[in-house]
C-alpha cells in the first residue's frame, strides 16, 4: 500500500520526472544544433542552384515509442488523482520500468539515448525559392560519389560551423584547412 505521505516514492516520482525533462532537454539540444547546422549548410553550394538542409522527426522505432510512454506513464496519473488506487499504479509502473532497466541493457542504453529518438534526413533545395529538390532519407539508391558529395558537404558545414567560418570576420582573421579522403 502506497500512503501519499511516503516520501521516498515521491522522491522516486520527482526522479522520474527530472530524468524524463533531461532526455527532453538533450533533444532540444540535438535540434538546436541542427538548426545551427542548418544556418552554415545554407551558405554552401550543393551544386550551383542548391542547397542541403537537414531534418528531424521523431523516431519510428517501436522500443523508443514504447519506452517514451512508458516515462509518461509513470507520472500520468499521479498529478491527476490522488487516491491510494493512482499511487499504487504509478509506483507499479515504475517498479516495472526500473526492473526493465536492470535485467534488459541493450534496450536501456538503446531507449536512454536520445540520438536514436530522432530520425534525420536531408533535403536538397533550390537557392531560387526554397523549394524541395531531392529529399534524402538515407543513402539507399544513391551512386558512391553521391553518397560522399552529400556527407562532404554536411562535414564541411559542420566544420565551417564548428570553426566560425560561417562569420565573415573569423574567416578574414584565419585559415582552415581540411583534408577529407573516402
Amino acid at each position: 500500500c502506497i500512503e501519499p505521505e511516503n516520501e521516498v516514492f515521491f522522491e522516486v516520482l520527482e526522479a522520474i520526472a527530472l530524468f524524463q525533462a533531461d532526455l527532453h532537454k538533450y533533444v532540444e539540444e540535438i535540434q538546436e544544433n541542427i538548426t545551427n547546422l542548418n544556418q552554415s549548410l545554407h551558405t554552401i553550394d550543393y551544386t550551383p542552384d542548391t542547397y542541403i538542409q537537414l531534418q528531424t522527426e521523431n523516431s519510428r522505432d517501436p522500443e523508443i515509442r514504447e519506452f517514451r510512454q512508458l516515462l509518461k506513464d509513470c507520472l500520468v496519473d499521479v498529478g491527476r488523482q490522488r487516491t491510494e488506487a493512482a499511487y499504487e499504479a504509478s509506483f507499479a509502473r515504475v517498479r516495472d520500468l526500473i526492473t526493465r532497466f536492470k535485467d534488459d541493457a541493450r534496450w536501456t542504453a538503446k531507449v536512454t539515448d536520445v540520438r536514436y529518438w530522432l530520425s534525420f534526413a536531408a533535403v536538397e533545395r533550390y537557392r531560387a525559392d526554397d523549394s524541395e529538390k531531392h529529399y534524402y532519407s538515407d543513402s539507399s539508391g544513391k551512386s558512391g560519389g553521391q553518397k560522399a558529395k552529400l556527407a562532404y558537404t554536411i562535414l564541411a558545414s559542420a566544420i565551417a560551423f564548428q570553426f566560425g567560418l560561417e562569420q565573415q570576420r573569423a574567416a578574414r582573421q584565419s585559415f582552415r584547412f581540411v583534408v577529407v579522403d573516402e
